[in-house]
């Protein structure tokens, strides 16, 4: 959109009449950015009054984006007093050029004669007139953010960020590009982050979007897309606060742009403001933008992907005393599967309950009175099966209920609930396959998936994480380089080779008190990371390993940020380990278990 000025001739207040004791007859010569305004039309010039001039005529529209008018717009007055024989001129000409930064003004021009009054006013939503001081004009793209001009021509500098990590991550990041070191969050009024709270956590149901920008926007049925079941991406910082962006915000838009497999996306709602709301309609990767005033202030890139739904029974593994029972019931089951597929919309999974009611190891089927809980059973074992499992009790424990799915067929996942575990952890994967990307290795080697799309995985730079090349692709920060994530290799049983699956452990609280359905939830979509061949984001540091890490490192996934944001994340922390990235999201296709 042209950036238009308008300069106004208003009226002209006589103080000489040119006629000694008479009233003048002035006319005037008068032109604007080099084009003649105004007409031959003579005024009765009476002194010490004044007269409009006729503001269609009298004025003209600039549009100060040409070439012509990057110095400024000159401008030129003079009047003439008309007398029968001779016309008069009445002084010089008025010569001014109005420069930028273009701003609304008042113009006053006084010479022995009269004075000329006139006003420059901005076209500001295809609307000339008097707007707020602080309204935005012209804004121009620069490296990382962009400058603008209000109407009161004061000139200001923007950014925009769409971090694709939520909560925002506040270690490994030295300086994030563009502005200093994040310290505080910023005020919600400045776009803050806007991570699940407890009140989201607590609305019955919680929006299946509940984590806003995730890294797959999941291709939906048209007729089923809403603000409820669309991929929410939100801005989650931007300067000066002045602005105040709102989410539906029109000077906010938003576009699209294909990086791989023609991807294609929707906009439930208009593309507009801080926030939006987009589901697939084709597969492959692509490009969000945001403009302000046609400047290009940020971009976010996701994955389009159809949801993959994976079958999966839950088997509650009860001793024969209440000492050794799980405090889990299949309702808490339920709840807890439910904000595990939360989490892990994000990277376009979902957990469904296995509707297949064949039962071996004495299993039986829940029931909510005389109503059968689909993919919930029960089985009583011995106390060494269900409390303090480690080692093989574990692998016993998993291996109850399985059922081992027909050829062809997706494999259906097994999850145990126990009393407890050995080390107080709060479950642990079992058995899972070797990721795709392993094929052609040696047997435990562990393959690696790289990306080196922009904005870069997690924005991981060079500086913030190790096995990243480049920047993180925002301005001014380097282009983004390849990001290496190191997966773990396949753990699974020699005689059931279509058994993978994990156990929940009571230590991750109370089961029956929907307070602790979080970290539930959290517990089986961590560990389903691993069954899908994801590492640890980090592991907890031990003096005794030399390599600093637990058990040699061998499940660290080389990647350093973000660190305790992240679902894979060593150590539980509900409120914080809440981001699945890009580079997971590319990972977990490549299991067979997602994508046989």
């Amino acid at each position: 959109m042209p950036h238009r000025i308008k300069v106004i001739f208003s009226r002209v207040h006589v103080i000489n009449s040119g006629d000694v004791g008479n009233s003048g007859n002035y006319y005037f010569d008068a032109s604007i950015g080099g084009q003649t305004v105004g007409n031959r039309e003579v005024f009765d010039a009476i002194e010490d009054r004044h007269f409009d001039l006729d503001v269609n005529r009298w004025s003209r529209i600039v549009d100060v984006d040409l070439p012509a008018y990057s110095a400024g717009v000159d401008i030129s007055f003079q009047a003439w007093d008309e007398d029968t024989f001779v016309d008069d001129r009445l002084g010089a000409a008025i010569r001014d050029t109005i420069r930028p930064p273009w701003s609304q003004r008042s113009l006053r021009y006084p010479t022995s004669y009269f004075i000329l009054e006139g006003r420059v006013e901005l076209e500001i939503g295809g609307r000339f007139g008097v707007h707020p001081g602080d309204a935005v004009f012209i804004c121009r793209q620069e490296s990382g953010s962009a400058s603008y001009n209000t109407v009161g021509g004061v000139a200001r500098r923007l950014r925009l960020e769409i971090h694709p990590v939520l909560p925002l991550p506040t270690t490994g990041l030295p300086t994030w590009p563009g502005r200093t070191a994040p310290g505080p969050p910023p005020a919600p009024g400045l776009g803050g982050p806007t991570a699940p709270t407890a009140a989201h956590w607590t609305a019955v149901p919680p929006e299946p979007n509940i984590f806003p920008n995730p890294p797959v926007i999941p291709i939906i049925d048209p007729a089923n897309a809403t603000v409820r079941t669309a991929a929410r991406i939100e801005v989650t910082y931007y300067r000066p606060g002045e602005l105040n962006f709102t989410d539906n915000d029109a000077r906010l838009v938003w576009s699209q742009q294909p990086v791989s497999g023609g991807a294609r996306v929707e906009f439930v709602g208009e593309p507009r403001g801080r926030r939006v709301f987009l589901y697939g309609t084709r597969a492959g990767q692509v490009r969000l933008e945001v403009r302000f005033e046609g400047a290009l202030l940020a971009q976010y890139r996701a994955i389009v992907r159809e949801i993959r739904t994976l079958r999966c029974r839950f088997n509650i593994l009860n001793g024969p005393r209440p000492a050794s029972q799980p405090s889990a019931r299949p309702e808490d089951v339920l709840r807890h599967v439910a904000v595990a597929n939360l989490f892990l919309r994000q990277i376009g999974l979902e957990l469904t309950r296995d509707t297949n009611h064949s039962v071996n190891n004495g299993a039986r089927i829940a029931r909510d009175g005389g109503n059968i809980i689909d993919g919930v059973f029960r089985i009583s074992v011995a106390q060494g099966w269900t409390r303090g499992i480690n080692g093989n009790a574990c692998d016993r424990a998993v291996r109850l209920n399985y059922r081992n799915a027909p050829a062809g067929q997706p494999p259906v996942l097994n999850f145990a609930y126990v009393h407890s575990d050995a080390n107080n952890g709060y479950g642990a994967a079992c058995y899972y396959p070797d990721s795709k990307l392993a094929v052609g290795l040696a047997v435990g080697a562990r393959p690696t998936i790289q990306d080196n799309g922009s904005p870069s995985s997690s924005w991981a730079t060079s500086t913030n994480s190790t096995n990243v090349t480049g920047g993180s692709g925002v301005p001014p920060d380097a282009a983004a380089g390849t990001a290496t994530m190191t997966l773990i290799s396949r753990r699974r049983p020699t005689n059931h080779a279509r058994l993978f699956g994990m156990y929940v452990a009571g230590d991750c609280g109370d089961a029956t008190n929907p307070a602790n359905d979080q970290v539930y939830g959290l517990v089986i979509a961590h560990e389903l990371g691993h069954m899908l061949n994801l590492g640890h984001r980090v592991e907890r540091p031990d003096a005794a390993d030399p390599s600093g890490f637990i058990a040699g490192g061998i499940f660290v996934d080389g990647l350093t940020y973000p660190d305790p944001e992240n679902v894979m994340r060593w150590g539980i922390a509900a409120n914080v380990n809440q981001d699945f990235d890009i580079l997971q999201a590319l990972a977990v296709w490549e299991s067979p278990i997602v994508n046989p």
